[in-house]
């Protein structure tokens, strides 16, 4: 992208042979200079080819980022700078997510669709399907959020 022509933001990425992506070099226009930012953030994977870290330098980088697995492939822990998260499962389906102080807890029907989440007993999250086992998702307040579609069916919003 180009701003009275200087050059905005580019990224040169590097892959693995798997086709993964193993470097992003990124230079970000500041802004109102016409000075550039340089970042670059390194990728590396787990044997089965899932995110393990991300490590950011340069002059502005974010945080760090670290994942670990569990034998089935789910996220079980997830660290971003200091902060870390620990997940839960039951049969591939997140239970629980406690980050800090907070824990998060994920709930289903017995079709294992998602139907509640909660920190504590303060309920964030709803949802309800319809016939069509369409998604609904609510706030606390009860106004829907978002609907999802399943493909191939037909829906008005």
């Amino acid at each position: 992208m180009r701003a009275s022509g200087l050059l905005v933001s580019s990224h040169a990425l590097k892959y693995t042979a798997d086709g993964d992506r193993s470097q992003d070099l990124e230079e970000v226009l500041q802004a109102n200079s016409a000075l550039y930012l340089d970042q670059a953030s390194t990728y590396t994977y787990t044997p089965a080819r899932q995110l393990a870290t991300v490590t950011k330098t340069g002059t502005d980088k974010s945080d760090n980022e670290s994942w670990e697995y569990d034998a089935a492939g789910n996220t079980k822990k997830q660290t971003i700078d200091a902060t870390t998260s620990a997940m839960t499962y039951d049969r591939n389906r997140l239970t629980k997510t406690v980050s800090g102080s907070t824990t998060r807890n994920y709930r289903y029907d017995p079709f294992g669709r998602a139907t509640t989440t909660d920190v504590g007993t303060q309920g964030v999250e709803q949802n309800a399907y319809d016939r069509l086992v369409r998604q609904q998702k609510f706030d606390t307040a009860g106004t829907p959020r978002s609907r999802a579609t399943r493909p191939m069916t037909r829906s008005t919003g």
